[in-house]
């Protein structure tokens, strides 16, 4: 869905269910926006989301 960088307007591409990583090398930004947005719907707190998020940047990295 986000298909441009929100930090340096790159594109992106798809890593995995609602998680993009920028294309340029420089950047590699993990934009996990859409993912957070689903697992708040899902009623997830706030620290159970900041653990999932911090576990797909490192497997990104």
């Amino acid at each position: 869905m986000y298909s441009k960088c929100p930090d340096c307007h790159s594109d992106t591409y798809k890593f995995s269910t609602e998680v993009y990583v920028c294309k340029n090398p420089n950047c590699r930004h993990v934009d996990t926006r859409l993912l957070n947005k689903m697992l708040q719907e899902m009623g997830l707190e706030p620290a159970v989301i900041e653990k999932v998020e911090a576990n797909v940047v490192a497997a990104t990295v």
